[in-house]
């Protein structure tokens, strides 16, 4: 009887079982009951977490990073638009003038963002 090809694994003896570990429970241990103190702390870092203001801030800032974004995207197309059409070379050069102005004016404000982003500080520390 010739052995079967394993590709470099081992075959396992017929009576042999594979070592098994037991399964890790994926749901956490029951908590000890806490204070009435604790659970309001918990609450109120609930709440703050979910109407958070930077949060806020961030969703303010949406409309700015989604504009950045399709400008961004904008900015590939002049170049390839002026390939395909084969465009003189006064439109494709200013077409890519005005591109490089924009990427400039881009690259600007997603300074600008960063740093209101580094600085940010809520408006009440209460």
């Amino acid at each position: 009887m010739s052995n079967p090809v394993t590709f470099g694994r081992r075959i396992a003896k017929p009576g042999a079982t594979p070592a098994t570990r037991p399964a890790v429970s994926p749901t956490r241990p029951d908590t000890p009951s806490l204070s009435a103190e604790a659970d309001r702390f918990r609450a109120s870092l609930a709440a703050e977490r979910r109407g958070g203001g930077f949060d806020r801030f961030m969703r303010e800032q949406r409309v700015q990073r989604m504009l950045a974004t399709v400008i961004q995207v904008m900015l590939l197309l002049p170049g390839a638009l002026c390939f395909m059409y084969n465009t003189p070379r006064p439109v494709s050069a200013a077409v890519e003038l005005a591109g490089i102005v924009i990427g400039v004016w881009l690259k600007r404000e997603r300074k600008r963002r960063i740093k209101e982003i580094a600085s940010w500080q809520d408006e009440d520390p209460a």
